[in-house]
């Protein structure tokens, strides 16, 4: 897949210390990244992580705050693990990303589309504003990914899978052909959704927010605002052990 990726400065809004695979990205995309907004970082440090702290994102909301961004795009750079773990004094990462979101579209600010050079995209992808597609990412013929979407390193689509709006994937999450995911979804390192029986044809839905935990297999549908947890079961491949259970 062909994609044209703009070259305008980035600014990423909201603070998070992992924000490596971000900037690496950058770096091989030849983007600049100025620093980062956050209102719970603003006025008390000078940087974090090497990042320069640009000040609060709400200044977004005055005419010269939007002024003084105008020639950049933004990134969301607060990532959502699954839990509800509190990222400022008074929220979790999951609300704060959502909050986060609301203010992009609220006024319309433009964001870049990262995807690492390392990935491969097929034809007939369509990928949305904000998402960002990690290393060594492969997304097969007819995915669609919605907007501000994290697919982070070495994870893997089949065929037509499509993705909602905020869904992060972890490291090595795999999704067989025919998966839906809804919004807000989150699937943690080396998660599996797959159709439970061979030459399936038929979706598998993954509600909006739900939680598919690391190594989890998934192998039917699941209903909005449920979990899934590794239960030990582990997938072979006939092809690689011989036929064997």
């Amino acid at each position: 897949m062909s994609i044209n990726i703009s070259k305008e400065p980035l600014v990423i809004i909201g603070c998070r210390q992992t924000w490596d695979f971000i900037t690496d990205t950058c770096d091989a995309l030849g983007i600049e990244v100025l620093g980062f907004l956050d209102q719970y970082y603003d006025g008390r440090v000078d940087s974090v992580g090497g990042l320069p702290c640009l000040g609060s994102e709400l200044d977004l909301y005055q005419d010269l705050g939007r002024h003084k961004y105008k020639n950049v795009k933004f990134f969301l750079g607060n990532f959502w693990d699954g839990n509800s773990n509190q990222e400022s004094s008074v929220k979790s990462g999951y609300e704060l990303r959502l909050e986060r979101m609301r203010l992009v579209e609220e006024l319309g600010l433009p964001c870049h589309t990262l995807i690492d050079p390392t990935s491969i995209i097929s034809k007939g992808c369509s990928i949305g504003e904000g998402t960002y597609i990690g290393r060594q990412v492969n997304i097969r013929t007819g995915a669609k990914i919605g907007k501000h979407c994290y697919i982070t390193d070495a994870s893997g689509f089949a065929n037509d899978v499509t993705l909602g709006d905020n869904c992060v994937l972890s490291a090595g999450v795999y999704l067989m052909s025919n998966v839906i995911l809804g919004n807000n979804v989150y699937a943690g390192t080396r998660a599996t959704v797959l159709n439970g029986h061979p030459g399936k044809k038929n979706n598998i839905v993954i509600g909006d927010n739900c939680k598919i935990y690391t190594n989890a297999l998934v192998t039917k549908d699941m209903a909005p605002g449920t979990t899934a947890v590794f239960n030990d079961r582990i997938l072979k491949r006939n092809d690689l052990n011989r036929g064997e259970d």
